[in-house]
C-alpha cells in the first residue's frame, strides 16, 4: 500500500519548555503518515499540495499552507518543504492565545507576590511573552515582558535578549527610553540591555547621559557595559573611520573597540578584514594588536592578507597574532611564509611563532618544516597552550659574524644605545672600565658588519646625545668617522635610560637596538619599571624593534623584561 513507503525521521523533545523540529521523509506525492507533535498523535497527509493534519480520535482536520504558522496545542509550528522532506518547526514570530493567556497568568502572580509559580515557569511565560513583543511590538505588554523577565533572571538569557531586541515599534522604544528614568533601579537596568539590544533603540549619547546622572553603582555598571558592548552599524562605520586617519592615541582606541566586537559581531569582523587588506601600516598594526589568544577558525584568512605586506613590521604583527590563535590554519599560513621569507627580522618571529604553535623545535628551516606539514599537518593537533619554556629558533635566520657582547647583530637598521653614566667608569674583569669595554665590543661588531647594515649610536646620561639624524653604513671608515666624537663624550652623570631608548625609537627606519646599561634608572622623564615598560610599549608598537639588552655588572630585571617583550635577547656580563 502507498503508505507503507512513507519513511520517518522523527526528533521529539518534550514540548513542555520548547518543541524541536520534526522532519518527516516523503517519497512521493500524494503521501501520508503520522508525527507526534505537542504530546499527541497527529495523522497527516499531502495531496495536491495540500497538507491536512488530523488528531486521533477527533474528525475535525487542519489545512496547513506551506509557510504559514498553525497552533497545535500551547506551541505554533510552520511547515515547509525541502526537496523530498516535510519540516515541522516551531514558529517563533506567533504566540497562541493559549501560551499568551498562561504568560499573563504568571505575570500577574508575580505582581502581587502571592502564589508564585515556579521559577521555571516564570522563565517560560518570559520567552513567551518576548515572543510576542517581537512579532507585535505592543507598547502596552513591555511592562509585563520586562516584570517576568526581572522574576526569571533573564537578563543572562540570550534567547530571551534576543527577542526582546527585535523589537521595531516606536511607542514600545519610546517607553523603554523613558524607562531610563524609572524609580526601580532594577526597572532602569532592564531598559538599558533591551534598548541596548535593539538596533537604532538608543544612542550612545543618551546610554552616557543617563550613565552620568545614574545614582546607583549597579545600574550605572549596566550601563556603561551596554554601551561599551553594543554594536550597530553606525558605531562601526564611526570607528572604522577613526581607526584609518587622525590622532594615534584615538586610531589606537578604535582599533581596540573593533578587535573586541570582532571577537563576537560578523560586522565588526569583516570591517577588520577590509582594513587590514589596505596598505596603511599603523592601522593593520594596530588592529593586529588586538586580536587576542582564541581557538576561533575564522581569524586565519583574515590574517593571511597581513602576512603578505609589503611592511616588514606589518607581518611581524601578523606572524604574532597567528601565534595567538591557536588553530590549524594559523601554522598552514606561517609554514607556507618559512618558506618564502628572506629577512632575519621576520624569520625569527615566524620561528618563534611556529615553536608557539607546535611545541617542535624545527627553527626556521624551509624543508623541514614543509616535509613536517606535507607528512603530519592536516592531522596535526594543535596543544592549547604555549611552550613552558621558550627556545630560539635554531638557525635563527640568516645571521651575520658580528656580534655585541656575544648577541648576534641583526636587522639592516640597527641602534646601539649605550649607558655613559658616572659608573661606567667602574674597571672591567679584562682591564680598562666599562665604557672602554663598550667601545671596544662596538668597534668589533661594526667592522664585522656587511655593507648592506646601517648604524647610529645614541649614548644616554643624565642627558641624551644622537650622533646622526639617518643611519650610516657600517664600515671601519665610519667607525673612524665616530670613535671621536664618543671620545669626547666620557661617563658622567645619572642613567636616563628611558630618554635614551625613546630617542632611539624615533630615529628613522630602525629594525633593532642593542642596549647597554650598568644600573637602574636614576632619572629622566620615567624611572619606574613598569612605567618604562608600559610607555616604551606603546612608543614600539608601530616601529616593532627589537630590543636586545646587555646588563653589566647587574641582574636587571627590567632589561630582561624589556628583551622579552619585543623578541630580543637579554645577557648578563660582569
Amino acid at each position: 500500500m502507498l503508505w507503507m513507503r512513507v519513511v520517518f525521521v522523527i526528533f521529539v523533545a518534550s514540548i513542555f519548555a520548547r518543541a524541536d523540529t520534526v522532519v518527516v521523509t516523503v517519497p512521493g506525492d500524494p503521501s501520508r503518515g503520522r508525527v507526534t507533535l505537542d504530546g499527541r498523535e497527529r495523522d497527516w497527509a499531502v495531496k495536491a499540495g495540500q497538507l491536512t493534519m488530523t488528531a486521533r480520535g477527533d474528525r475535525r482536520a487542519i489545512s496547513i499552507r506551506e509557510g504559514e504558522p498553525f497552533a497545535v496545542g500551547s506551541t505554533t509550528f510552520v511547515v515547509r518543504r525541502r526537496a523530498n522532506r516535510l519540516v515541522f518547526a516551531p514558529h517563533e514570530g506567533v504566540v497562541t492565545d493559549r501560551a499568551w493567556s498562561e504568560s499573563l497568568a504568571a505575570a500577574r502572580r508575580v505582581r502581587v507576590a502571592k502564589d508564585a509559580p515556579p521559577p521555571v515557569v516564570v522563565r517560560r511565560a518570559a520567552r513567551e511573552a518576548a515572543r510576542r513583543l517581537a512579532c507585535e511590538s505592543n507598547p502596552e505588554d513591555i511592562e509585563h515582558a520586562l516584570l517576568l523577565g526581572l522574576a526569571a533572571g533573564s537578563w543572562s538569557d540570550p534567547e530571551f535578549l534576543g527577542r526582546l531586541g527585535r523589537l521595531r515599534a516606536a511607542p514600545a522604544i519610546a517607553k523603554l527610553r523613558r524607562w531610563l528614568e524609572h524609580e526601580q533601579a532594577e526597572v532602569r537596568r532592564a531598559a538599558a540591555r533591551v534598548l541596548a539590544a535593539i538596533p537604532g533603540g538608543v544612542s550612545d549619547a543618551l546610554l552616557y547621559r543617563a550613565a552620568a546622572r545614574e545614582k546607583d553603582e549597579a545600574t550605572r555598571t549596566v550601563l556603561r557595559d551596554v554601551t561599551t558592548n553594543r554594536v550597530d552599524p553606525a558605531r562601526l562605520a564611526a570607528l572604522r573611520a577613526t581607526a584609518m586617519r587622525g590622532d594615534l592615541d584615538k586610531r589606537r582606541r578604535a582599533a581596540s573597540a573593533l578587535g573586541q566586537f570582532a571577537r563576537r559581531h560578523p560586522a565588526a569582523r569583516d570591517i577588520v578584514g577590509e582594513l587590514l587588506r589596505r596598505r596603511d601600516e599603523a592601522t593593520a598594526i594596530l588592529l593586529l594588536d588586538t586580536v587576542r589568544a582564541s581557538r576561533d577558525h575564522a581569524w586565519p584568512p583574515l590574517l593571511a592578507p597581513a602576512l603578505r605586506h609589503a611592511d616588514w613590521r606589518v607581518r611581524v604583527a601578523a606572524i604574532e597574532a597567528c601565534a595567538r590563535v591557536r588553530v590549524l590554519g594559523s601554522i598552514r599560513l606561517l609554514v607556507e611564509r618559512v618558506t618564502r621569507e628572506k629577512g632575519a627580522t621576520v624569520r625569527r618571529a615566524l620561528g618563534r611563532a611556529l615553536h608557539t604553535l607546535t611545541h617542535l623545535q624545527l627553527g626556521t628551516h624551509k624543508k623541514l618544516w614543509k616535509k613536517w606539514w606535507a607528512e603530519r599537518g592536516d592531522g596535526f593537533l594543535v596543544p592549547a597552550s604555549p611552550p613552558s619554556q621558550k627556545v630560539a629558533p635554531k638557525d635563527g635566520a640568516r645571521r651575520t659574524v658580528a656580534r655585541f657582547f656575544g648577541v648576534a647583530i641583526e636587522g639592516r637598521h640597527v641602534v646601539f644605545v649605550v649607558d655613559r653614566s658616572a659608573s661606567m667608569m667602574s674597571p672591567s674583569p679584562g682591564g680598562g672600565s666599562r665604557w672602554d669595554r663598550a667601545l671596544k665590543e662596538m668597534r668589533i661588531a661594526i667592522e664585522a658588519m656587511d655593507a648592506k647594515t646601517s648604524v647610529n649610536v645614541v649614548l644616554f646620561s643624565s642627558d641624551v646625545w644622537v650622533w646622526r639624524k639617518t643611519p650610516v653604513r657600517a664600515s671601519s671608515g665610519m667607525w673612524r668617522r665616530l670613535a671621536p666624537e664618543l671620545a669626547k663624550r666620557g661617563p658622567r652623570g645619572g642613567t636616563w635610560l628611558f630618554d635614551g631608548l625613546k630617542a632611539a625609537l624615533q630615529l628613522e627606519g630602525v629594525e633593532a637596538i642593542y642596549l647597554l646599561s650598568d644600573g637602574e634608572p636614576s632619572g629622566g622623564r620615567f624611572t619606574q619599571a613598569d612605567r618604562i615598560l608600559e610607555e616604551l610599549r606603546t612608543l614600539n608598537q608601530i616601529r616593532r624593534a627589537q630590543i636586545h639588552c646587555v646588563a653589566v655588572g647587574l641582574k636587571s630585571k627590567l632589561l630582561r623584561e624589556l628583551a622579552a617583550g619585543t623578541g630580543g635577547t637579554y645577557t648578563e656580563k660582569r
